[in-house]
């Protein structure tokens, strides 16, 4: 779930570095942020059904059904045998198209130029510095921010250890209550 969470992380990241590729970049960005939040909310569904899980079994179960949830696009994908389509989203195809030349890293200097041309002839710049961007990529890239800075700080590192302090915790806490209910 990591790979596809940050392959989206980088879809959305490209399409805001890389605008004029794309007749309509609001497309790529939203598919990015859809799949994000998709699996970031799986993922949280998954920890907290494994913490409300009873027994191992179940929770087992439990388990495996929700990975194969989040997995589904890939098992369609795999599935696909001789469908023409498959060609354009392979590793050789997509890394031929989708390179990136475009950065926002503060180690590239803003008066550094690409290969590429502008629609007035220009070289276009290899940073992207933000106050050159227009108002609506802006905003995405705002927003791509906060899911990196999401991703990286409380999904990646936090997450665990919460899930492992609130399973913990929780047995601790709930220990002494019977919870068989023959009183009724």
């Amino acid at each position: 779930m990591l790979d596809d969470i940050n392959s989206f992380l980088k879809m959305m990241k490209f399409t805001v570095n890389h605008p004029y590729k794309m007749q309509h970049f609001h497309q790529g960005f939203f598919m990015g942020l859809a799949n994000y939040l998709g699996n970031v909310s799986i993922e949280l569904a998954n920890v907290c059904v494994l913490l409300t899980t009873g027994d191992t079994l179940s929770l087992i179960g439990n388990f495996v059904s929700l990975v194969v949830i989040s997995q589904f696009d890939n098992f369609v994908y795999l599935s696909m045998s001789d469908d023409p389509c498959k060609v354009l989203i392979t590793d050789d195809f997509t890394s031929k198209v989708i390179a990136i030349q475009h950065t926002t890293s503060k180690k590239a200097h803003s008066d550094e130029l690409t290969e590429i041309e502008d629609e007035n002839g220009d070289l276009r710049p290899l940073r992207v510095a933000f106050m050159k961007r227009n108002c609506i990529n802006k905003f995405y890239f705002i927003i791509y921010k906060i899911c990196r800075v999401f991703y990286v700080s409380v999904y990646f590192y936090y997450l665990p250890a919460v899930a492992i302090a609130l399973g913990a915790s929780v047995t601790i806490l709930f220990r002494d209550i019977d919870w068989n209910c023959n009183d009724f």
